[in-house]
């Protein structure tokens, strides 16, 4: 669903796999090469955007990232900002590090998966992680 707010900016609807639904702005949303192609080849602008293989968590997170990047961007301290948040979702023990990078690639996210991938690697150096006994 494509709408228009008081002060001019397009809000489209994106829609999980399972139902979730995330309200944000067109340029937000265009951060995505894949998104924007379905905005472009949608006949009407009535719905939501479905992005099918993505669970509303990881598209909750993929959301904020959009937010940081491009409503504030990077420079000073929403660099640190947007640093504390991605090392956050990096560090939780669930999967969802992988399902971050599927996703990223899946959505074909400018400059994300890079960015996270660093993030990752800094976090699992700093892990500690049980020595193998061979035996």
């Amino acid at each position: 669903m494509a709408s228009s707010s008081s002060s001019g900016i397009v809000k489209v609807v994106l829609q999980s796999i399972n139902d979730e639904a995330f309200k944000i702005d067109e340029a937000v949303a265009k951060q995505s090469v894949t998104i924007e192609h379905l905005i472009k080849d949608r006949l009407t602008s009535s719905g939501p955007i479905i992005i099918p293989n993505v669970s509303g968590d990881i598209l909750a997170k993929v959301v904020k990232y959009y937010k940081c990047v491009v409503t504030e961007p990077l420079s000073g301290e929403n660099d640190v900002e947007l640093k504390a948040f991605v090392s956050e979702m990096v560090n939780d023990i669930e999967g969802t590090p992988f399902g971050l990078l599927v996703t990223g690639d899946y959505l074909a996210i400018k400059d994300f998966r890079p960015f996270l991938v660093k993030e990752f690697c800094v976090s699992t150096s700093r892990r500690n992680f049980p020595q193998k006994t061979r035996i």
